[in-house]
Parts: C-alpha cells; structure tokens; sequence
C-alpha cells in the first residue's frame, strides 16, 4: 500500500540522517498531521521543533527533499530560515490553525484549552495568511482585556510552532499597546460583573439543602478550601484531624502541591469531606503518559453547569465594593463555584477567627501571589469586611 512505502521512506532517509550524525532530523506524527517536521538535535538534546509543511511524510519526493534540506542546514550550521518561511507561509488558514494545534497537543498538552479556541478563530480567516491579518486579528480585542493578552501568546504559539508569519517584532509591537499590569487589571475588573458573594450564613444554608451527595460534597470542598472547582479531582489526601488537605503536583493542577486549611473547620464533619467521593461524580480526569492531567478546564466547567442546572441557585443582593467604589444594587447576583473560591478568601481577611492568617499566607494557600490575592480576590469585599477584619488583627493579644 503507498502509504506504507511512504512511511519506509521516511524510516530510511531518518535513519540516515541519524547515523550521519546531521543535526537536523525528520520526524512525523501520521495520527495528528499529514506534515513533515524537523527536529533540531545538538549534543542529544533537542533545541528545536518546526513543520516543513506543506511536504507531506506520504510523499516519497516530499521526504527526499526534506532529507536534503537537513543535509543542507546541516553543512551550514543552522536551517536555511528562507526554506521554513516559504513553507510555513503557504499554508491556509484552517492548515495553520489544526497544524498549530496539533503541535501544541504534542508539546504543551496543559495549555491546548486556553489557545484552541483562539486557533480556531484564525483558521476562518480570509484570504492568503499573512502578518498583517494577524496583527489586526489581535487588535480587535481591547489592549486592556485578557482576551488581547491571550491573542499575543496564542501568536507566539504559532511563532514557535515554526511559522514564519509570526515574529519577535510583531510581539513586542502588539504587547507595547498594553497599559500596564496595574491598570490592565484594574479595568478588566471594572468591565465584569460584580461577583456574587455570599455570607457564611447563606452559603452553609444552600449547602444543607444539596440533595445530591456527590455534588454537595464537591461543592463543599470549593468552599470550605477555597479551590478552583476543578481541584477536587486533584486531592493528594482527605482532610487530616485537624481539617487540613492537600492539592496535587504542578502536572495536575493550576499551580501545583500546596496544603490547605479549613474555613471553617466545622463543615469539615458536617458535609462529611474525609469521604472521598470524586469518583461518584460523573466526570473523570484524563491524563496523558507524563501524569498530566488534559481537561481541568472541562471538570471545573462541568462542576459549574452541574451547580447551574441542577441545584437551587444560590443567590446574594449586589453588595457595595470598597475596591470597586460602587454602590450596593437591589440586582439579584446568582453564584457559580468560582464565586465560593472568593467568598473564601474574604473570609479569611475579615473574619475575626482567622485574624492571624496574613493576606501573603492566604495566597500561598489558595496557589496565587499576594497581588493576584489583594487585586482579584479581595477585589469585592465591602468596607464592613474590611474594618471587621482590621480591627480584629489590631486587638491586643491576651496575656
């Protein structure tokens, strides 16, 4: 059959590029791509990784060709960037798009959620790819939002992918139009709704009411830890005597181990949290060779539709903002899971029982810096919060 003569070709003009000792080597993923790749090998360690496309493995003169290029990059210390260019920018969008994310599946698993979506918008693109039609592509977002700040970085996947199109140049030029870190953040907050926070009160009374033990349970654990909601498939151990936890690797999580206390210590034993029941939820995480976990993204969107469609909403009156300087609304606010992460982190900055956790400790706990903490998390919390909470830390310690 031709496509196993094709794959013998390949098979021989690898090997002897290999015994030839060429730094440049072929190599190809026929499951994922029809396209040729080279990898750029010095000492045996791999430097680099790019697409020769449009040669295709299945072409026996496409992988002759690539054979001689390897050779040719080879006698000259480094890959001819004119060949890469005219190959990696005669692609179509939609090409450059599914090849880009096919790299990214192979190289950066963890982070192919956050940039499909964007590739996706660049594959309907129209015309024939060029530079420009990706710097407008980018400046349709405002420079403030997070929707520009993940453009560029999808750009320089496609920049590291191997293509041409994109360069360090059009990076920088797109990043400079960025206010700074401060104020970008300060008016993407500005832009989003009000979070919906509830009191310990309301959110224990909603709890209660949870018919579902799976899904109390799992909610529970998002407020009584204050985790992304996808955290509760990553626990590394149950809550120990004293209601601590622990959450997993960098591998299977946002930000890595981290331990965790109880806030409060008292639902530890009321939703009954040193039962583990993730695998009575129905979702399970998928992990690839390397124990990395592929679809925390859609574990924490599910536990959210889960907490939207099938429980009673959970609902707080629009509260005035001391950070946001808003005044308090009669708009009914409905919570979702990230909302129980937040009210978390509030409850540790104004409740007088935990007056001795600093703001810094409470970031370590919840897996962000101290600024992210202050700026996001504590971004909603109203000014009664605040003075309970500094007037409990400024009391005199007891003899």
């Amino acid at each position: 059959m031709p496509p196993a003569v094709n794959r013998s070709a390949l098979t021989l003009y690898s090997h002897r590029l290999v015994e030839d000792g060429c730094r440049f080597r072929l190599h190809a993923s026929p499951e994922k791509s029809p396209y040729l790749y080279v990898r750029e090998i010095v000492d045996g360690e791999r430097l680099r990784q790019f697409s020769l496309a449009p040669l295709e493995w299945v072409a026996r003169e496409d992988v002759i060709s690539a054979y001689e290029r390897c050779l040719a990059g080879h006698e000259l210390g480094s890959w001819p960037e004119q060949e890469k260019t005219d190959a990696s920018s005669s692609l179509s969008w939609s090409t450059l798009a599914e090849e880009t994310i096919a790299w990214l599946q192979q190289r950066r698993p963890r982070s192919l959620g956050t940039y499909r979506t964007y590739l996706r918008q660049i594959g309907q693109l129209k015309g024939k790819p060029r530079t420009q039609a990706l710097r407008e592509w980018a400046r349709q977002a405002d420079p403030a939002s997070r929707g520009y700040t993940v453009r560029i970085d999808t750009l320089a996947r496609i920049r590291d992918w191997g293509s041409s199109l994109v360069n360090e140049a059009l990076l920088s030029e797109l990043r400079a139009l960025r206010p700074s870190g401060k104020e970008r953040r300060r008016t993407a907050r500005e832009a989003n709704r009000p979070r919906a926070i509830p009191s310990q009160e309301a959110l224990q009374g909603w709890l209660d009411g949870i018919e579902s033990r799976p899904l109390q349970w799992a909610l529970a654990m998002v407020a009584t830890y204050g985790l992304r909601p996808h955290e509760v498939f990553h626990l590394e151990c149950l809550p120990d005597a004293e209601g601590w936890i622990q959450i997993g690797g960098a591998e299977r999580t946002k930000t890595g181990f981290r331990p965790v206390m109880p806030a409060p210590l008292e639902w530890v034993e009321r939703y009954g949290l040193r039962e583990n029941l993730t695998g009575a939820l129905p979702w399970t995480p998928q992990f690839d060779a390397s124990g990395t976990c592929l679809n925390n993204q859609y574990l924490g969107g599910q536990l959210g539709r889960a907490m939207r469609l099938r429980l009673p909403a959970l609902t707080v009156v629009a509260q005035a903002s001391a950070s946001a300087h808003r005044r308090a609304t009669q708009e009914i606010l409905q919570c979702v899971p990230y909302d129980l992460r937040h009210a978390w982190a509030i409850r540790l900055a104004s409740d007088p029982a935990y007056a001795h956790i600093s703001a810094e400790t409470a970031a370590e706990m919840m897996g962000h810096s101290r600024d992210v903490h202050k700026e996001i998390y504590l971004f909603w919390i109203t000014k009664d919060e605040i003075q309970r909470g500094i007037k409990a830390r400024t009391q005199p310690i007891a003899a």
